[in-house]
């Protein structure tokens, strides 16, 4: 009885390991996201956009 305990306690451990490399950083890019919407110009929009990307990029090579 214990060990089927042990090993339920494992399996979840390491699906929320898994979960939490694999799942995307909410606020990565949300200061430039607050800069974009304080002041909708080309060059925060772009800054935003940047941040997108390296966020993607930093959930592929994961």
């Amino acid at each position: 009885m214990k060990y089927r305990v042990l090993w339920f306690i494992e399996i979840i451990l390491i699906a929320m390991l898994f979960l939490a490399l694999t799942l995307p950083i909410q606020d990565y890019a949300m200061r430039e996201y607050k800069e974009y919407l304080r002041d909708p110009s080309a060059a925060t929009r772009k800054a935003f956009d940047d941040k997108k990307q390296d966020e993607s990029r930093l959930v592929e090579m994961l």
